[in-house]
């Protein structure tokens, strides 16, 4: 994974078109065009965690590409 250490912000980008899916973390392509075969009207989820850890979001934003 293309993780930083613990104590910096990693960042985080989803493309999705359809059902093709690119991710990309700390500008690296880690999963490009993963086809998919869920509804496209849904909500977006945050990754969850257990009770013990520490999660912290900023700068989300979402958006439709033109």
């Amino acid at each position: 994974m293309n993780s930083k250490p613990t104590g910096q912000w990693n960042s985080l980008q989803i493309t999705a078109e359809k059902q093709k899916y690119t991710v990309m973390v700390n500008s690296i392509v880690v999963i490009s065009n993963f086809t998919g075969n869920r509804s496209l009207e849904c909500y977006i989820g945050l990754q969850n965690h257990d009770n013990r850890s520490k999660v912290f979001y900023r700068n989300i934003k979402v958006g439709e590409i033109l």
